[in-house]
């Protein structure tokens, strides 16, 4: 939850405009929606093996089906790197528990 000035809940049109698009533009990716992040929130909850059933609940469907056949996608390298630097922008003070491995360039 964003808190506005006066300390009250944000409204959802406020929290896109003013926090996640700004940083999803200092991520390189450009102008977001709301509808793009709950894509993006189905398919990290999916990277991050939380059961389907929970996802489901989380976004509302009536059904798992639609959970994974519309909004779960497999995240690449290139997006898992994207999705990072907006985590780093939102949550600044979360500290990052995956662990890096440096692989060597073939």
């Amino acid at each position: 939850m964003f808190a506005n000035r006066q300390g009250k809940p944000m409204s959802q049109s406020k929290i896109l405009t003013d926090v996640l698009q700004p940083t999803a533009g200092k991520a390189g990716l450009g102008h977001v929606t709301w509808r793009q992040f709950r894509h993006v929130h189905s398919s990290l909850l999916n990277d991050l093996k939380v059961p389907v059933k929970i996802a489901q609940e989380q976004l509302g469907h009536a059904s798992v089906s639609t959970t994974l056949n519309i909004y779960t996608h497999v995240v690449d390298a290139s997006h898992r790197a994207a999705i990072e630097q907006v985590e780093r922008q939102l949550f600044p003070t979360v500290p990052n528990r995956r662990k890096r491995t440096l692989r060597p360039i073939p």
